[in-house]
C-alpha cells in the first residue's frame, strides 16, 4: 500500500509560513510512521495550508481545531 500524508492548518491567511506549518505537520507524521517501520518509499507528504478547510468560516475553537489536522490518503494498494 502507498499513502499520501496531507497536512492542513486552521488559519484563513495564505502566507508562506502557514504553508510551511502544514508541510511540517505532514512531515512529522511521515517521520513517525517511518520510525515505526513503514518504508519511506511507500509514503509521500504534502502541505496544503488553509486551502482545504472542513470549516471555511471558522466560528469557534472546535472548528479551528478540526481544520488543524493531518489526513492520510491511500493512493495505491
Amino acid at each position: 500500500m502507498k499513502i499520501e500524508i496531507q497536512g492542513h492548518i486552521c488559519c484563513s491567511d495564505f502566507f508562506d509560513e502557514y504553508e510551511i506549518l502544514s508541510l511540517n505537520r505532514a512531515r512529522e507524521v511521515f517521520i513517525y510512521l517511518h520510525y515505526h517501520g513503514i518504508k519511506a518509499k511507500r509514503m509521500t507528504y504534502k502541505g496544503f495550508g488553509a486551502t482545504r478547510k472542513k470549516f471555511p468560516l471558522e466560528q469557534n475553537e472546535y472548528e479551528k481545531a478540526m481544520n488543524r489536522r493531518v489526513e492520510i490518503l491511500i493512493v495505491d494498494i
